[in-house]
């Protein structure tokens, strides 16, 4: 809405290309958030019109902003990277949906080109299950709605989990859907007993079960190993995003995984730690700052920018990993949050209406 007129947008547009277009192009790695960015992306200069879908508006948007990021694929002189705190999916099946939605990555039924290209994605479910491999654990509980997290488990050796998630059916459990109560409690917590770590996926039927469970294995194991409890670990620290658009055009709020995470963690007095694996988390910060022979992504900061629509995750991580970074309006966050945020940390280098403005 704070860009609707174009007065802005055409400011920004502005000032990007006295100050910013020359510096952006002589940057080496470019990594991309996706919702907001990518897909689910909104015109932020533009009201719905008459007849307009959100499919329609999101695929016009599409149109202009996918030839932008093709290319810088094809000019062998860049990287292109793509992060996401989104937990559902494996990595393969995000590169699969960024090309449905018009990125060029050549052809993917050929699987090696597939695997190349599953390696320039950084899903949150890929860092929790690579983190959680390196803290050593074995039989996590690990709350989800998606196979995506449970799958990076499986590739890096973490098969003995408990999960609330039916994979042979795609539902959820019925024995974690039933009421909250010290019968329930005491039934899920027998078959729970050898769990060391819990594990907050995005989970869309979290229950206060769900959340009682997790709450009493982590209770429990802190009256028996104090210091050394079990941990909790959840995939993203986002508080919200965007969850789509209505038929009138309206903006849909997610509740983010940090959300949910809270939800657990606020349990206790004081609030318990969680480790988060997404952005802005220094778990992702390191894997993306280490040598690519040791398994990370060996980003050099000093020549690269995060392009992100959120100023909590996209921005922050930026800024904490000393990349340049710039805000789209076409997500979660506008220009007016970013100007009220008075946390330097959440400052971008450069704002654009859309990715198609570079």
């Amino acid at each position: 809405a704070d860009v609707e007129g174009g007065g802005l947008a055409d400011k920004l547009r502005e000032v990007w290309a006295s100050r910013g277009q020359q510096d952006f192009h002589t940057l080496k790695t470019f990594v991309f958030d996706c919702d907001g960015v990518l897909w689910n992306v909104a015109d932020p200069e533009k009201a719905p019109a008459s007849g307009d879908t959100p499919d329609s508006q999101e695929q016009a948007m599409q149109a202009r902003i996918m030839p932008r990021v093709n290319e810088l694929l094809r000019d062998d002189s860049k990287r292109v990277l793509f992060v996401t705190n989104n937990s559902h999916s494996t990595r393969e099946a995000f590169i699969k949906r960024l090309a449905e939605c018009g990125v060029d990555f050549g052809e993917l039924t050929d699987q090696s080109n597939l695997d190349r290209c599953a390696r320039n994605m950084v899903t949150a479910s890929f860092t929790t299950a690579k983190l959680l491999k390196q803290k050593g654990v074995k039989r996590p509980l690990v709350l989800t709605s998606t196979v995506g997290l449970l799958e990076e488990l499986k590739l890096v050796g973490i098969t003995d989990f408990i999960t609330t998630y039916d994979e042979s059916s795609g539902k959820q459990k019925a024995e974690y859907m039933r009421e909250f109560n010290k019968a329930n409690i005491e039934d899920l917590m027998e078959a729970h007993q050898d769990v060391d770590a819990v594990v907050m996926g995005w989970d869309f039927h979290l229950t206060t079960l769900k959340v009682g469970l997790a709450a009493n294995i982590l209770r429990w194991s802190m009256d028996v190993r104090g210091d050394k409890h079990i941990p909790l670990f959840t995939c993203s620290s986002d508080s919200s995003g965007v969850l789509g658009t209505s038929k009138s055009g309206e903006e849909l709020r997610a509740v983010g995984n940090g959300a949910m995470g809270t939800t657990i963690a606020s349990c206790f007095d004081p609030m318990l730690p969680q480790i988060f694996c997404g952005k802005p988390s220094d778990a992702l910060l390191k894997l993306m700052q280490e040598p690519e022979a040791g398994g990370g992504y060996g980003v050099d900061p000093s020549t690269a920018v995060m392009i992100g629509d959120a100023i909590e995750t996209d921005i922050e991580f930026a800024n904490k990993c000393g990349m340049r970074s710039l805000f789209v309006l076409s997500g979660v966050n506008s220009m007016r949050d970013m100007q009220h945020s008075g946390d330097p940390r959440r400052w971008a280098t450069w704002v654009l209406p859309s990715f198609a403005d570079v």
